[in-house]
């Protein structure tokens, strides 16, 4: 949970991360969105091979999601936290609250 009482669940059945208001009402979702670390890419280019396996066996855009998440944090600067299991690796993404310009007007600002 963050200093406003959003609650972050991290689900592991399902792959993704829920937020939910104070109140408990669902809020968003998501399914993840990493791109390879430079370390991972240290690794991967130390051994060119595992470039094409890991392309073969999941392509890119799965590895981008979420695979396991078993635990989220936040800290006090708004960032979060998400430890995937089965990746070995954490996403950390950044809150940004949302900013709202002008008076709704039937359509027109």
């Amino acid at each position: 949970m963050d200093r406003e009482g959003i609650i972050y669940v991290a689900d592991w059945g399902n792959d993704r991360l829920q937020v939910f208001g104070a109140n408990g009402r669902f809020i968003t979702q998501m399914a993840g969105d990493a791109e390879v670390s430079k370390w991972g890419k240290m690794k991967l280019d130390a051994n060119p091979d595992m470039w094409l396996a890991r392309d073969v066996a999941q392509g890119l855009d799965l590895e981008k999601q979420f695979w396991g998440p078993i635990a989220v944090e936040v800290d006090d600067q708004g960032r979060i936290y998400v430890v995937e299991s089965a990746r070995n690796r954490v996403q950390v993404y950044r809150k940004l609250d949302p900013f709202f310009v002008g008076k709704y007007d039937g359509g027109r600002l």
